[in-house]
């Protein structure tokens, strides 16, 4: 979308839908900025401190196995907190993630402080839109799915973030070189409920590790997805309270 700099001043209504666009570009995060990002540096050290002295065996048997069944769910609904560094910028958001098959995603933003109470959908027939919250709900936006409006910290599009996409592409990368390995035990800590299995996906030869996901042992849904990049934690992202097959109306993929 493009929007000329002489039109702000000429409706009201395209100041309105110019607000509006700013304020979708954070659809999903709110913004800090500065050098250095101590929350992601803590949670790496932690998380690497955990896994400290861990055996590893051969993790694509649990990738795969992650994947099919994310695939098999018809529906399912979480939520998800997310914390990552996006063109020099520190993002923190969250929201309630819906997603039923056919690629239908709905995200209803629930942290953060403008952006609040904005909704993204995905239909079915691939059509994008945005709505603005709280005195901006009225206002409707039709987005492309390639719009950098919709990047996460972790490089993926919100509307492609759905566990079945994640999960479909991380195979695909493990059957073009990626090589992932499986924690021999598994750990507990203070991020999550119970014991979790952790894997780590490495890139081609790389010794540096591109993803680390702690996956929830009886449903093998992740309850924690960190992605790596050039050795660094790029982003963080939480999946509370899943639920499958809820049986989802597809009134809510659509405004």
């Amino acid at each position: 979308m493009k929007f000329s700099a002489k039109r702000i001043n000429q409706k009201p209504q395209s100041v309105i839908t110019l607000i509006a666009v700013g304020l979708l570009c954070q659809l999903f995060v709110s913004s800090a900025f500065g050098n250095t990002f101590p929350v992601l540096e803590e949670h790496d050290k932690y998380t690497k401190d955990l896994l400290s002295g861990m055996k590893w065996v051969n993790g694509q048997a649990s990738v795969e196995t992650a994947h099919s069944t994310a695939a098999a769910f018809d529906d399912y609904v979480v939520e998800t907190r997310l914390t990552g560094k996006l063109r020099d910028a520190l993002k923190e958001g969250g929201g309630k993630f819906f997603y039923k098959r056919h690629s239908k995603v709905r995200v209803e933003v629930t942290r953060g402080t403008v952006n609040q109470g904005s909704v993204l959908v995905r239909r079915e027939d691939g059509v994008i839109q945005g709505r603005g919250g709280g005195l901006l709900r009225f206002v409707k936006l039709t987005l492309q799915e390639d719009s950098r409006m919709l990047v996460l910290p972790s490089g993926n599009s919100v509307v492609k973030a759905d566990l079945p996409t994640l999960l479909s592409e991380l195979t695909d990368r493990l059957k073009h070189g990626a090589k992932a390995r499986l924690g021999s035990d598994q750990v507990t800590s203070k991020l999550w409920k119970g014991p979790v299995k952790v894997v780590e996906v490495f890139d081609g030869s790389s010794d540096n590790v591109s993803d680390r996901l702690f996956i929830n042992p009886q449903t093998n849904v992740p309850v924690l997805w960190d992605v790596y990049k050039d050795g660094m934690l790029a982003s963080i992202t939480y999946f509370d309270n899943f639920k499958g097959n809820v049986g989802l109306d597809d009134k809510l993929f659509a405004f």
